[in-house]
């Protein structure tokens, strides 16, 4: 993994859980109240202030039923593509 990835990783999982939290449809608040976090525990991640812990992206990413690869993926990847690794089970 190159350098200028790794140095863009803090802004890129800032921007998907703000797109992924907006096509959802809740507010920051609601949502941290609903991750059991302080009301302004989003805005601290989205503002770049604090990221979160393994275990609170874990969380994260359950509540925006969404799969940590589609934090890391480019955009482009194929709906059909994500929907059949939406669909394996382990």
């Amino acid at each position: 993994v190159g350098g200028d990835m790794m140095a863009d990783y803090p802004k890129q999982l800032r921007e998907r859980i703000t797109k992924f939290r907006e096509q959802k449809g809740v507010s920051e608040s609601r949502m941290s109240r609903e991750l059991g976090q302080s009301k302004c525990y989003l805005q601290q991640i989205s503002s770049g202030k604090t990221l979160p812990s393994m275990g609170a992206f874990f969380r994260i990413y359950e509540y925006l039923e969404t799969l940590p690869i589609e934090f890391f993926w480019d955009d482009g990847i194929e709906k059909e593509t994500m929907e059949d690794v939406k669909s394996v089970r382990f």
